[in-house]
Parts: structure tokens; C-alpha cells; sequence
């Protein structure tokens, strides 16, 4: 189990991040997965998930875009995994966003080395930046931890149903149902 750190980049109310570690936790065997990240100078993490209920704060990141978060988190872990054995994982960083409280989705952000990748293609829209690769998927609260545990435990075969656009609405959030039944085996896959 692993911790993913979670950022608000714009004000988000606590209702709002509390709902979404209620929410993600809902289904069978699940938990919840976010460790809360207030401010850049934030001298603790929570190791294996923040506690609910977390009280309305002033976030350190509003406005920050993808490229300064993936730095911010990459800085951050190289020197929290300098100083101590840590839970939080270093492929998963969240984001709650201005549109997360109406859209009720978390934006999660993976990333994999290239070089690991091997000879197949990358699918869906994800970035390369020298040897990285980092995906995105806006993914309802209620979905957020079948979702991680699904990419974690499967892999390339989850990211590549879940990257494919017929499952993304118009408003751009992840519509989980049919890839989760494909990838249980309670339907076939259409492209298999």
C-alpha cells in the first residue's frame, strides 16, 4: 500500500477533499489512498493517507500547472525518500482542481520510465520527457482507488483501456464502468 500525494491548485473546501477520501474508499477492500499536500514548505507528510475530516486551509499550489507540480513532486520525494523509508509512492501524485468540486473527479497523474516502456506503442495522450512518461486521467472519486489499483496491478494492459478516448466523456472525466468490466472479465473487449 502506498500513499499518493494530493494537491489542490485551486481553493478547494475541505467537504470537497473529504468527500473524495470518503468516496474513493466505497467499494470492497478499498481505502483511503491520499496523503494531503497544503504548502511547498510542508515540513511532514502523512505517510499512509491523511485523516478525515480535514479542516478548510489556504493551498500553496493555486494555480500551479502540471509541469511545476510533476517537480515539485519529483524534488519532494527525492529528498522525503533521502532521509527515511517512505510510503508514498513515487508514480502516483492527485490534483483537485476548480472543476473537481462540480465534476466530483480527481485528476491522477502516473508516470513510468521509457526505457522500461518497451517496443510497444504509449497509448492515449501521454507526455514523454526524456526517459518519462506521465499520463493523466480526470477519474470520479467513487473510481479512484479501483482505478489505481487496476493501472498498479495489471499495468499496460489497464493504461491502455483506460487511455482510450470512447471512455472519456465530453467534459474530459474518465467513464470507468466499461473498462472496469472489460478488465474484471465481465465483457469482452471490443478491441481484443
Amino acid at each position: 500500500m502506498s500513499a499518493i500525494l494530493l494537491f489542490c491548485t485551486s481553493k478547494v473546501r475541505a467537504s470537497v477533499i473529504n468527500r473524495l477520501m470518503t468516496e474513493c474508499a466505497i467499494p470492497d477492500d478499498a481505502f483511503n489512498i491520499f496523503s494531503l499536500v497544503r504548502t511547498p514548505n510542508q515540513e511532514a507528510l502523512d505517510e499512509w493517507n491523511t485523516q478525515t475530516p480535514v479542516q478548510d486551509f489556504n493551498t500553496g499550489f493555486e494555480g500551479k500547472s502540471d509541469d511545476e507540480l510533476r517537480r515539485f513532486f519529483q524534488d519532494r520525494l527525492d529528498k522525503h525518500t533521502d532521509t527515511q523509508t517512505t510510503s508514498i509512492s513515487d508514480s502516483w501524485f492527485a490534483v483537485l482542481d476548480d472543476k473537481s468540486p462540480s465534476q466530483n473527479a480527481v485528476a491522477l497523474h502516473y508516470t513510468y520510465d521509457k526505457s522500461s516502456w518497451g517496443p510497444n506503442p504509449i497509448p492515449g495522450s501521454a507526455e514523454v520527457f526524456d526517459d518519462v512518461i506521465w499520463w493523466k486521467w480526470r477519474v470520479p472519486f467513487q473510481s479512484a482507488w479501483t482505478f489505481w489499483n487496476a493501472v498498479g496491478s495489471i499495468g499496460a494492459d489497464a493504461i491502455e483501456i483506460y487511455s482510450r478516448p470512447e471512455y472519456t466523456s465530453s467534459d474530459g472525466v474518465l467513464q470507468t464502468e466499461i473498462p472496469e468490466k472489460i478488465i474484471n472479465g465481465e465483457i469482452e473487449d471490443p478491441h481484443a
